[in-house]
């Protein structure tokens, strides 16, 4: 839904089987990790993610700011 869009997912599945990453795409995740999760991928994935959130917050406000 367009309320909740923006909000990143990660798709874990049970098993890493060719495939499984583009159908996780495909279905609307925006990353991916098999099972048993490497904590250190996953980390890493959190980093990406929550880095791409912060600067699409920052763009957002200084828009706001030379807006206003």
């Amino acid at each position: 839904t367009p309320v909740i869009a923006h909000i990143p997912l990660i798709s874990v599945t049970a098993k890493a089987m060719k495939g499984d990453r583009q159908k996780c795409l495909e279905a609307g995740a925006s990353d991916y990790i098999a099972k048993p999760v490497d904590l250190d991928l996953l980390l890493a994935l959190l980093r990406v993610w929550i880095g791409r959130c912060r600067a699409r917050i920052e763009t957002s406000q200084s828009l706001l700011v030379s807006v206003n």
